[in-house]
């Protein structure tokens, strides 16, 4: 059935039906892994909800890989909201989020310079403070690395 719902879900995206935010977030918090990615997917593509409301729900599913599975379509999201749900995930208990958190802020690291999108002056102070809360469990030499783009864009 999972399966019947993931499908559903994606041609219910693709048709660009109105109005599916609130349904797609239900979904992202109930569902199973996989239909819940492909909620995740769909609302992240629109640009219709927010990346927090759709982590919110993430977080609210009683399925544990269903966190890990919406963190795995955050490279879909902004490049600076990407970067705030990868240190907030950094930080948390489960030990595979976290460690997939820092594998996707490797690469986040790496590719930050594709595009040119700056954040506001509070955003990067903000996301300067979660770094700092991030570093013991970021590498130091991933830390010092995202320190140094951070403080930059803050001056």
């Amino acid at each position: 059935m999972a399966k019947v719902r993931s499908t559903a879900v994606y041609a219910l995206s693709r048709l660009k039906v109105n109005n599916l935010q609130e349904p797609l977030l239900d979904v992202i918090a109930s569902d199973t892994r996989s239909v819940a990615r492909e909620a995740a997917l769909a609302l992240l593509l629109s640009k219709t909800t927010s990346l927090e409301s759709i982590w919110a729900a993430a977080k609210k599913n009683p399925q544990g890989e269903v966190l890990l599975s919406v963190l795995c379509q955050m490279k879909s999201a902004s490049k600076w909201a990407q970067l705030r749900i990868y240190l907030e995930a950094a930080m948390d208990s489960n030990p595979t989020l976290a460690e997939c958190a820092i594998e996707r802020l490797m690469v986040w690291e790496q590719r930050f310079n594709l595009t040119f999108a700056q954040p506001s002056a509070g955003e990067a102070s903000m996301l300067l403070d979660l770094l700092r809360k991030a570093e013991l469990r970021v590498s130091p030499d991933l830390t010092k690395r995202l320190h140094f783009i951070l403080a930059n864009l803050v001056r």
